[in-house]
């Protein structure tokens, strides 16, 4: 008589639970082992956190299939397609065909699952909402999905969103590519602006948000998180959009420019500047602190390399108006290179890094975290070794 044993003894979930949170996202070997193991008990949870795109072409349809076939969609709440690495996009023509199965696939597995809390794509190219509707028709019927990511979007698949509105969104992440022809971003978001809570749009071109008079009547009356990178938007606007803003991050890929539209790099205030009563901290570009605040910035992130003492002085000068408890600056200081032009009776660059901890200081008394970056600029470390060079900078003190 032949005797038949598991692989794995009978243990309860919460022990499942506690051996498979420490395995990575599960591929379709895990997932068949363990469906003729343990499905009664394993399966769930190994699904619970899926990413589709371990494949070279996009989706990883195995596991779309295996998905479909046991009836798995229920049990998945984050879903991801994050490929484990690209195709040059000259390739990526070759299996077109494979990649448009594996989006009617991608589609059936999102509405599969009726319980879908996040989904996050990162596709090889635009165009793929545009290709699949079915997929955005999916994700607009989720009425549980609240965190939305999704990358590399053209003209294209804006149109699709605008279409298919998604609605009841708490975060949603936008990445703009090439966005010739297709809607304002603002119609996008729109359908959820009684609820959003994050909004992060990531521009690879510079991008100007457009608020129109209709659109300032729509108020994003829970958003408190706000990030933009290469996109423009009016600061009036932005107050009447989001009047309850908390957290601001603006930069853009060329700090010479700045992120208001129009243009303003002024060490002023800007002329009748709108107020931010509940704004907490900024992170990005420099002339965030022109802004008129009427609230107690806790935080302040400036991104932006901080070369001269003039904007050293003007930033410095807008903290100690301010009850900050958390700081985080990069500042230009005078390179060994030109200590010894010093020496030599040659022009010196003004600010040291002892000099630059004594202004900090005094303008930052109740600073519980302090991050201070130093850059010699065009200075090169001359073959110096990471160790010599913060050596330099601690005998200045």
């Amino acid at each position: 008589m032949i005797h038949r044993t598991m692989l794995f003894p009978q243990i309860n979930e919460d022990c499942c639970m506690i051996v498979l949170s420490l395995l990575d996202k599960p591929d379709l070997a895990v997932l068949s082992r363990v469906s003729r193991l343990a499905r009664s008990y394993a399966t769930p949870w190994l699904v619970r956190d899926l990413n589709l795109g371990k494949s070279a072409q996009f989706v990883n349809r195995g596991i779309c299939r295996f998905v479909l076939t046991h009836g798995l969609g229920p049990y998945i709440h984050h879903l991801s397609i994050s490929p484990s690495f690209k195709l040059p996009l000259g390739r990526c023509t070759l299996f077109g065909p494979i990649v448009d199965e594996a989006l009617r696939l991608l589609a059936d597995v999102v509405a599969a699952a009726t319980n879908l809390l996040s989904f996050r794509i990162e596709p090889l190219y635009q165009g793929y909402l545009h290709k699949e509707p079915l997929l955005a028709i999916a994700l607009q019927s989720r009425p549980c999905l609240h965190k939305l990511h999704i990358t590399n979007i053209d003209g294209a698949d804006i149109n699709q969103l605008i279409s298919k509105p998604i609605s009841g969104l708490r975060c949603l992440q936008l990445t703009l590519g090439d966005t010739t022809g297709g809607g304002d971003i603002f119609d996008v978001i729109s359908s959820s602006a009684g609820t959003l809570e994050e909004l992060s749009i990531w521009s690879i071109v510079l991008h100007e948000l457009q608020v129109t008079h209709e659109l300032q009547k729509t108020v994003y009356p829970r958003l408190r998180r706000l990030s933009l990178h290469n996109v423009k938007m009016k600061p009036h606007a932005m107050s009447q959009v989001f009047p309850n803003l908390q957290h601001l991050k603006m930069n853009l890929s060329d700090y010479s420019d700045s992120p208001f539209s129009p243009s303003t790099m002024s060490n002023l205030p800007l002329p009748h500047s709108p107020s931010f009563s509940e704004l907490q901290s900024i992170s990005g570009h420099s002339v965030l602190t022109t802004l008129a605040f009427h609230s107690p910035m806790q935080r302040v992130h400036i991104e932006q390399l901080i070369n001269s003492e003039e904007m050293l002085r003007d930033v410095l000068a807008f903290m100690s108006h301010m009850p900050v408890t958390s700081v985080s600056l990069l500042i230009r200081i005078r390179s060994p290179d030109e200590e010894a032009r010093r020496r030599s009776g040659h022009h010196q660059w003004p600010l040291r890094a002892s000099s630059v901890m004594r202004m900090v200081a005094k303008c930052i008394p109740r600073v519980q975290y302090l991050e201070l970056g130093f850059s010699w600029a065009g200075f090169r470390a001359s073959g110096r070794s990471p160790q010599v060079c913060t050596e330099s900078v601690c005998r200045s003190f």
